[in-house]
């Protein structure tokens, strides 16, 4: 089996065990992170102004939560990337056209579901901050 079809599924996967591992422990931090912030901005009776904080801090860990869950990052995605070994950023460029294509289409997919989700707790802290 070569490193391509190991490591790499064009538009399903193209990284590691490991990068997933690190991508996780990220997306945990930036929830606890955004989940305290919107506990002290409720106690602290801060301003709905507050959720400017809470979408960048819900975008970047449910993000990289769905990295970890797909085993996939967008930023190699981006880069025409993935990794090729059980290494930490071992990556080998992609060349074909269709692999390209598939995997730009799934790190689109990543960021409007990240968007999203980020933008839905945002409405909701907004809420809950308005109805004080």
């Amino acid at each position: 089996m070569s490193k391509a079809t190991q490591y790499y599924t064009p538009g399903v996967c193209n990284i590691n065990n490991v990068e997933s591992a690190s991508r996780k422990k990220i997306a945990y931090v930036f929830f606890v992170l955004a989940l305290l912030f919107i506990l002290l901005s409720i106690l602290f009776a801060l301003s709905f102004y507050s959720i400017i904080i809470t979408f960048p801090l819900m975008f970047i860990a449910s993000l990289n939560y769905l990295q970890a869950k797909n085993n996939f990052c967008v930023m190699y995605a981006k880069n025409n990337l993935f990794n090729s070994s059980e290494a930490f950023a071992d990556t080998e460029k992609i060349t074909d056209e269709h692999a390209i294509r598939a995997d730009s289409q799934k790190s689109q997919r990543m960021y409007l579901h990240s968007a999203g989700f980020a933008f839905l707790l945002s409405l909701a802290h907004l809420l809950i901050l308005l109805s004080r």
